[in-house]
């Protein structure tokens, strides 16, 4: 995975049946890497933009290095080769 300024984001497994999740990792201000996960209903228009009540388990971890990430989602068994810039997938936000 390369990533330079922007964020990339991919589709995983979500954690219940109706719904879809995703990951997103983009440079945080303070020169870390966040990692944001979230999911929502799969009735969801993602053609508009989602409400706040919309966003389902939203979490955020912060790491020092894009590898420190590449190596947590490694071990959650996440494949890194499939994120992707946001407007090439059905990312919603």
């Amino acid at each position: 995975m390369t990533m330079l300024r922007d964020s990339v984001v991919a589709e995983v497994g979500p954690s219940r049946t109706g719904r879809r999740a995703w990951m997103m990792i983009r440079p945080s201000d303070d020169g870390r890497i966040m990692l944001v996960e979230f999911e929502h209903d799969t009735a969801l228009d993602t053609d508009s933009w989602p409400a706040p009540e919309d966003i389902l388990d939203r979490r955020r971890a912060d790491f020092d290095t894009l590898e420190d990430v590449i190596e947590h989602l490694s071990k959650r068994g996440i494949d890194t080769d499939q994120f992707d810039a946001p407007w090439k997938v059905d990312y919603p936000l």
